[in-house]
């Protein structure tokens, strides 16, 4: 059973409950391999707590509004280019507890690092 972090400050949250919708195989093996290969899936720390969250970065935009449709969950942002030389590009992350316990049950067979992520907040 995947434990719920408490606050730093020994509180515990109040999770919103999730908004995953239902995925085939299918759709569960294209977000899979497509966070191994252009995304994130990482413990965020801040001072109050530590947090998982899973990231995709690309410069086009029709893959994250994919996420969107598949998932119904995350959230999508522009990024400007940091130098001349870089390309403007799309991000989409989920960064909701109970949303990416939910993508990791769906999806985890299919990433390393979401297998990473999971052992993590499993405590391993």
């Amino acid at each position: 059973m995947i434990r719920q972090p408490l606050r730093k400050d020994g509180k515990k949250w109040n999770r919103r409950p999730s908004r995953m919708k239902e995925i085939t195989e299918v759709e569960a093996a294209w977000i899979g391999s497509m966070i191994e290969g252009e995304g994130s899936a990482l413990m965020r720390h801040t001072e109050w707590y530590d947090h998982p969250m899973v990231v995709v970065v690309n410069t086009d935009p029709e893959i994250h509004s994919v996420f969107l449709r598949i998932l119904g969950m995350g959230s999508i942002f522009y990024k400007k280019p940091e130098k001349i030389s870089h390309k403007p590009c799309f991000v989409w992350n989920c960064t909701r507890y109970n949303e990416v316990v939910d993508l990791l049950k769906a999806c985890k067979k299919y990433s390393m690092k979401l297998q990473r992520l999971d052992n993590k907040i499993k405590g391993g």
